[in-house]
C-alpha cells in the first residue's frame, strides 16, 4: 500500500515477502529471488534460493546484497549471514539502506510511462503450440513493443510469456496490433502487442511489472560494477601523473 498523503515507503522486511539477492561467487554475481520467513529491524531469516533442487552455498559471514521493491521504490541493504543450516539462513540486517525512485510511480498515475528493457519474450497464438521468441523493446501501460524475427498478423490473440533474467517466468496474453519492418534491420519485424484492460489490472501485470525494474537496476549495478573495476585496473597502483 501507498503511504497515506503522499508519503514515501520506508524499508521493513516481513514474512512472505518476496526479495532479490545478490550474491558474489568466483566467477562473478548472482541474482536470485526467495522469500522471507522471519524479520526484525536488526536480523531476518530467509529461505536459501536454489539452483534446481540444490540450495546455493551460502556460509556465515557472507555478505550478501537484499533487494527489495516496495511499493514503487527499491531498496538496497547489505546482510551479514550468522548462520546458515539446510533451507535457509540468518542474516544481520545493515543500517545502511539505499533508496531508488523507480518508474512505477508514474504507472499509478495518468501520464505516459515507458520501461525500455531488452528482455525475452515468448509468444504464441492462442490456437496453436508453436511457439516463437522475440525481444522487447519497451513496455507501457497498455502494450509491449518488442523485435520478432516474422511479423504478426494484426488482431491475433496470444500467450505471452516474459522470461525475465534471473526472475521465474510470468505468462499473461495479449493482442498483436501491428508489425512493420525494422528500420535497423529490415529482415526482422518492429511489433506491438497490446494488453487488455483486465490484463492491466491484473496480479500478472504487476508482476511482470516488477521483475522488470528488478533486472533494469540489477543492470545498471553491473555496468557501475564494471566500469569500478575498469578505473582500478587502469590505475593500477598510480596516480595521476602515471607515478607509483
Amino acid at each position: 500500500m501507498f503511504g497515506l498523503f503522499g508519503s514515501k515507503p520506508k524499508f521493513k522486511l516481513h514474512e512472505n515477502m518476496e526479495v532479490e539477492l545478490e550474491i558474489k561467487f568466483p566467477d562473478g554475481l548472482r541474482s536470485y529471488f526467495t522469500k522471507i520467513l522471519e524479520a526484525s529491524k536488526k536480523k531476518a531469516r530467509i529461505a536459501t534460493p536454489k539452483e534446481g533442487t540444490r540450495p546455493i552455498p551460502i556460509n556465515s559471514e557472507d555478505i550478501v546484497k537484499l533487494i527489495a521493491l516496495i511499493d514503487d521504490t527499491i531498496f538496497e541493504v547489505n546482510l551479514k549471514v550468522t548462520n546458515s543450516i539446510g533451507g535457509e539462513f540468518v542474516a544481520l540486517v545493515s543500517k545502511n539502506i539505499t533508496r531508488l525512485d523507480t518508474v512505477l510511480k508514474k504507472f499509478g498515475k495518468n501520464q505516459p510511462v515507458e520501461l525500455e528493457t531488452s528482455v525475452p519474450l515468448d509468444f504464441r497464438a492462442i490456437t496453436t503450440s508453436h511457439l516463437q521468441r522475440g525481444m522487447t523493446k519497451k513496455i507501457t501501460k497498455e502494450q509491449v513493443e518488442l523485435v520478432t524475427n516474422l511479423p504478426i498478423p494484426g488482431g491475433t490473440p496470444l500467450k505471452l510469456t516474459f522470461r525475465i533474467p534471473g526472475s521465474p517466468p510470468v505468462e499473461c496474453e495479449g493482442t498483436s496490433a501491428k508489425s512493420e519492418p525494422l528500420e535497423e534491420d529490415s529482415k526482422k519485424s518492429k511489433t506491438i502487442i497490446e494488453f487488455s484492460e483486465k490484463v492491466v489490472e491484473s496480479d500478472s501485470f504487476d508482476t511482470i511489472k516488477k521483475y522488470m525494474v528488478h533486472y533494469e537496476q540489477r543492470d545498471k549495478r553491473r555496468k557501475e560494477l564494471e566500469e569500478q573495476e575498469k578505473e582500478n585496473g587502469n590505475g593500477n597502483g598510480k596516480n595521476k601523473n602515471g607515478k607509483k
